[in-house]
């Protein structure tokens, strides 16, 4: 089930959301905080990491960084730089 929620311009205070869907659609998301964290609640065999969606002519394409899950031993976490990969 879903539920839409209309907020008020100039909404002040906090605003908790839980659940395992949150969608925002919006224009712009400012950010005043210099740290996100994500992946609070990963297990340790979970990737992580942050994929942005961008268009090339008429095609999609995703680019971002991204943990393996797991590590290559001696605590050295591999982590990838990724570009041009195809929309799914």
């Amino acid at each position: 089930a879903y539920l839409s929620v209309w907020l008020p311009s100039g909404l002040l205070g906090n605003l908790n959301v839980f659940g395992n869907f949150t969608r925002l659609n919006t224009t712009n998301i400012v950010i005043d905080d210099p740290l996100i964290v994500l992946g609070l609640n990963t297990s340790v065999n979970q990737h992580s990491g942050f994929l942005n969606r961008y268009k090339v002519g008429d095609q999609y394409k995703f680019t971002g960084l991204v943990k393996e899950d797991k590590d290559t031993g001696a605590g050295h976490d591999n982590y990838h730089l990724y570009v041009d990969i195809d929309d799914f």
